[in-house]
């Protein structure tokens, strides 16, 4: 089980090694940073619940959940979510937020998931105020 998260320039990436390329169906996916909300650490149970179809990936009841997943948002007016899952036992994952309607949501089991989640915020506020910085610049002129 090998999932990489980086950041490479204004690219969040996952990169899926072994077979988790095979229960995902995917190797690689790339986030803009400006589109990451962010990011925690949280217990796997409550957001499996909601797992409702899956559309392209894996799934193994208690074993595994992998691929890309639509979510029941709001049931009485059919709104979903496509959300990345790749998880297995544990009982904690990194869940990244995006603005993007896919995906809206990123499920990880990865090590080090604390680390990653403080790494992954601590980049989105250096970018907004990048991006704050840059505006007030614009207006001084």
């Amino acid at each position: 089980m090998a999932v990489e998260v980086t950041i490479e320039g204004r690219m969040l990436q996952l990169r899926m090694t072994g077979f988790d390329q095979i229960w995902a169906l995917r190797r690689h996916l790339e986030v803009p940073i400006a589109d990451v909300v962010g990011a925690s650490v949280e217990a796997k149970d409550p957001l499996a619940d909601n797992v409702a179809f899956r559309i392209r990936g894996s799934s193994i009841p208690g074993l595994l959940i992998a691929g890309k997943y639509s979510i029941w948002k709001h049931a009485r007016n059919h709104e979903k979510e496509r959300q990345f899952w790749l998880t297995f036992r544990g009982a904690e994952v990194l869940v990244i937020k995006t603005s993007l309607p896919w995906p809206s949501l990123l499920v990880l089991e990865v090590p080090g998931a604390r680390e990653l989640a403080t790494m992954i915020n601590e980049t989105i506020n250096e970018s907004l105020a990048s991006a704050r910085r840059h505006d007030a610049a614009g207006d001084a002129r």
